[in-house]
C-alpha cells in the first residue's frame, strides 16, 4: 500500500511544480498539499475503508480546486495544470463507486459534480452505467431524460429512457408524472417559439404516428391498459383532432393527456395520482381543457367520494393562477381589478359547487372543507386587503364571505355534521372580528356537546376568564379581588390537568398569563398590590406550566410543540412591551419558563436557539451575564444531542471563538466531542476545515 501511495504522490509533482512556478500555490502550501493528500491516500487505500474516507478526500480536493481556480483566474494562469484538482476528484470518485456501487446518492453527487462542468460525454456514460446496476430505480432514468432534454435538446432520447424506464419499472408513478411533465415542457417551448417567429398554427401537423409512437412506449402489461392506449387515439379522430386535423393533435396536449390515461388505467383507485397530474398540468399555461377533463374523470370514478367532492369544488379557485399565466385578458381592465373580479367570481363559484354537493352528499368531512374553504378564503382575502391598491376591490369578496361563513357553520350546526376542527376555527374566526359575546355563547354550547375535548373546553374557560374586569388583581377591591385572583389561577392548574392540552388554547392562555402579570407587576410598583400577590401569581402559573409538561411526558411530539408555542408567545409579547418594567418582568418569567422546560426533556433544537437568540438581544443583563447563561443553555444542548449531532459541538467551538473564550475551554470542548460522538470523524474532518478557513 506504501509504493501505491508514494506512486500516486510522484505523478502529482509535475502539476504542483508548475502551479508553483505560476505563483498559483506557494511552496509552504505545495508541502501542505503533499502532506494532506499522503494523509488521505492512505484513509482510502487502507483495507477497512469507509465511505466518510473517500467523501473527506473529495471535500478537500474540491475545496483545493476551488482555491486553484480563483487564483488561476486572477493570475490568467492558463496551463492544464489549474484542472489537476477536477480530476483528482472525478478518479476519487470512479474508486469510492467502485467500492460502494449500490450507494445511490454517491451516484447522484458524482452526476451532480459532473454536470457542473460541460463534459456531456462523461456524463453520458455515468448515467449507462447508473442504470445498468441500478435499472429498478426510476430517479436514475427521470434523471437521465431531463439531462437530455434540458441540456441536449434532445426530446427523442428523453421519450426514450423514459419509456425504458416504465418498462423497467412498471409500478412507478414517478414515472408516468414525469414524462407527463417532460412534454409539457416541450409543448411549452414550441408554443413558444411559435409566438416568436409568427408560425401560423393551422399549418402545423404532427407527423403520421407520432402519438402512438409515444403511448406505445408505456408498459402494457395489461389487455385493459393497451385497449385504452387504442381508445385514445380513435377519441382524438373522434373530437376532430385527427393527425389531419387543422387543431394540431401535440399543440392541444393530447400527449401528455395519452400519458395521464393510460396511468389512470393502470391504477383505477389512486386519486393522490391524479391529483399529483392536476397540480403538473396546472403549472404550464395552455392546459385549461386538459384539467377539465382530468376533473371529469375524477368525478365520474369517486362519485361520492367526500374528498373527491372537496377536490372537484375547489376546481375554480384551482385552475384560477392558470388562467391568469395562460394570458386571459381582455386588454381593457386593469391587472388589479381584474385579479379581484375574477377571484369574486371564482370564490362565489366554489361555494356554489360545495352548496350543491352538501345537497346531494351531505357528510361531516364535506362540511369541514366547507367551512375550510371559506375561512382560509376570508384570511386571504384580509391579508390582500391590507396590501396597498387592493383594498377597494376585495371589499365586497370580504363582505360576501363575512355573510357566508355564519350562515354556513349555523347550518352544519343544525343539520348535525359539525366537527371539533369546524367548532375551533369558528370561535377563532369569531374571537379575530373581536365578537367575543358571540366567541363566549358559542363556546358554551360546543364544550356542552364535545365534552371530551380539552381545546374546546380550554378556549371556553379562557374566554369566562376574560370576560373578567380589569387585569389580575382588579377585579375586586381589597382581599376580595385577591381572593378572586387566587381562585382564577387554582381553577387554571386544575384545567391545565387535562390530557393533550396542546392545541390552539394554549397559546392563548399562557399570553393571557403574561398580561395578568405584567399588570399585577406595575400595580406593585404603583403601590395598588403587594409584592407577595405577584410573586404567588408568578408562582401558580409556573406551577400549572410543570403540570403540562409532566401530563405530556411520553409524547415528544406533542411535548416539544407546546414548549415551541408557549415561548413564541412570551418572545412576541416581549418584543411588543414598550415599558421597562414590562421588558424586565418578560424577561424574569421567559427565563423561569426555559428553565423549567429544560429540566423536561426533549427539546429540540430550535427551541435551543430561540433561546439564545432571545439572550443575545435582551436588554437589562451585562455581557458577563449573558455569557454565564449561554454556557449554560450550550451544555444541556450538549447532553440532549452531543452523541449524534457534531453540528452543536462546532457551534458551540465557533460562539466560544468569536466571544473571547480561553483555549483551554475551545480545547475541552474538542476532546469532549470526540469523545461522546458515536462518528467523531465527520466532526474532526470539519473542524479542520473551520480551523483551515480561519
Amino acid at each position: 500500500m506504501a509504493d501505491l501511495v508514494q506512486e500516486e504522490l510522484e505523478g502529482m509533482i509535475p502539476e504542483l511544480e508548475k502551479l508553483q512556478a505560476g505563483n498559483v500555490l506557494s511552496s509552504d502550501e505545495v508541502k501542505k498539499v503533499i502532506r494532506s493528500r499522503r494523509r488521505l491516500e492512505y484513509s482510502t487505500r487502507r483495507p477497512g475503508k469507509e465511505l466518510v474516507d473517500f467523501l473527506r478526500y473529495i471535500e478537500y480536493e474540491l475545496n483545493l480546486d476551488f482555491l486553484i481556480r480563483r487564483r488561476s483566474a486572477r493570475l490568467k494562469f492558463k496551463d492544464k495544470a489549474r484542472f489537476a484538482a477536477t480530476r483528482k476528484v472525478h478518479r476519487l470518485f470512479q474508486g469510492a463507486l467502485k467500492k460502494f456501487k449500490g450507494d445511490t446518492r454517491l451516484w447522484f453527487q458524482f452526476i451532480d459534480f459532473v454536470g457542473r462542468g460541460e463534459k456531456g460525454r462523461a456524463l453520458n456514460r455515468i448515467f449507462v452505467e447508473a442504470i445498468s446496476l441500478h435499472p429498478k430505480y426510476p430517479p436514475f432514468w427521470i434523471a437521465a431524460a431531463c439531462w437530455e432534454y434540458f441540456r441536449n435538446d434532445n426530446i427523442l432520447a428523453a421519450r426514450t429512457l423514459l419509456q425504458r424506464g416504465n418498462r423497467f419499472n412498471p409500478d412507478s408513478e414517478e414515472i408516468y408524472l414525469e414524462y407527463a411533465r417532460l412534454e409539457l415542457a416541450y409543448r411549452q417551448k414550441i408554443q413558444i417559439r411559435i409566438q416568436w417567429f409568427g408560425v401560423d398554427e393551422s399549418k402545423l401537423k404532427s407527423s403520421e404516428g407520432t402519438e402512438g409512437k409515444v403511448l406505445e412506449g408505456l408498459s402494457t402489461t395489461q389487455g385493459e391498459e393497451a385497449s385504452t392506449k387504442r381508445g385514445v387515439l380513435e377519441e382524438m379522430k373522434g373530437n376532430g383532432l385527427s393527425l389531419d386535423s387543422v387543431s394540431n393533435p401535440f399543440l392541444q396536449g393530447m400527449i401528455p393527456l395519452s400519458i395521464y390515461k393510460v396511468a389512470v388505467a393502470r391504477y383505477k383507485k389512486r386519486l393522490g395520482l391524479r391529483k399529483k397530474f392536476v397540480k403538473i398540468f396546472l403549472a404550464f399555461a395552455n392546459t385549461r381543457h386538459l384539467v377539465e377533463e382530468i376533473y371529469q374523470d375524477i368525478e365520474l370514478d369517486f362519485p361520492d367520494d367526500p374528498e373527491v367532492l372537496s377536490f372537484v369544488a375547489r376546481k375554480p379557485c384551482d385552475v384560477f393562477d392558470l388562467v391568469i399565466r395562460g394570458g386571459v385578458n381582455d386588454g381593457q381592465m386593469p391587472k388589479i381589478e381584474r385579479l379581484s373580479v375574477n377571484r369574486f367570481m371564482v370564490v362565489s363559484e366554489c361555494i356554489e359547487n360545495y352548496q350543491n354537493f352538501l345537497q346531494s352528499h351531505p357528510s361531516t368531512p364535506l362540511y369541514e372543507s366547507y367551512f375550510s374553504f371559506l375561512v382560509s378564503s376570508y384570511v386571504d382575502c384580509a391579508e390582500a386587503s391590507q396590501q396597498q391598491g387592493i383594498e377597494d376591490e376585495r371589499a365586497d369578496l370580504k363582505r360576501f364571505l363575512e355573510r357566508k361563513i355564519p350562515g354556513a357553520f349555523k347550518r352544519g350546526f343544525q343539520d348535525g355534521h359539525i366537527s371539533e376542527k369546524i367548532s375551533l376555527q369558528w370561535i377563532d374566526w369569531l374571537l379575530a372580528r373581536e365578537r367575543v359575546e358571540d366567541a363566549h355563547m358559542w363556546a358554551e354550547k360546543l364544550s356542552a356537546k364535545f365534552f371530551n375535548n380539552p381545546s374546546i373546553r380550554l378556549i371556553n374557560f379562557l374566554l369566562v376568564a376574560r370576560s373578567r374586569d380589569g387585569p389580575l388583581g382588579r377585579e375586586g377591591e381589597g382581599r376580595a379581588g385577591e381572593k378572586g385572583d387566587r381562585e382564577l389561577l387554582e381553577e387554571v392548574a386544575r384545567a391545565l390537568q387535562v390530557a393533550d392540552l396542546v392545541h390552539e388554547g394554549l397559546g392563548g392562555l399562557f399570553y393571557f398569563y403574561a398580561e395578568r402579570i405584567i399588570a399585577a407587576r406595575m400595580a406593585v410598583d404603583q403601590g395598588e398590590m403587594e409584592l407577595g400577590v405577584y410573586q404567588e401569581a408568578c408562582e401558580k402559573a409556573l406551577t400549572a406550566y410543570k403540570r403540562v409538561l409532566s401530563g405530556l411526558t411520553g409524547k415528544r411530539e406533542a411535548l416539544i410543540r407546546f414548549k415551541e408555542n408557549v415561548l413564541s408567545q412570551m418572545v412576541e409579547f416581549y418584543a411588543k412591551s414598550t415599558q421597562v418594567v414590562e421588558k424586565a418582568t418578560m424577561e424574569s418569567f421567559l427565563r423561569r419558563i426555559y428553565e423549567v422546560s429544560l429540566d423536561y426533556p426533549p427539546n429540540s433544537k430550535s427551541y435551543f436557539k430561540k433561546i439564545l437568540e432571545f439572550e443575545i438581544y435582551a436588554e437589562g443583563e451585562s455581557e458577563e451575564k449573558v455569557k454565564k447563561i449561554h454556557t449554560e443553555i450550550i451544555e444541556h444542548a450538549l447532553r440532549e444531542f452531543g452523541q449524534d449531532d457534531p453540528c452543536i459541538w462546532l457551534e458551540a467551538i465557533d460562539w466560544e471563538k468569536r466571544h473571547g473564550g480561553s483555549i483551554k475551554r475551545i480545547g475541552v470542548l474538542y476532546h469532549r466531542a470526540k469523545r461522546m460522538l458515536k462518528n467523531p470523524d465527520q466532526f474532526v474532518a470539519q473542524y479542520s476545515q473551520m480551523v483551515n478557513a480561519d
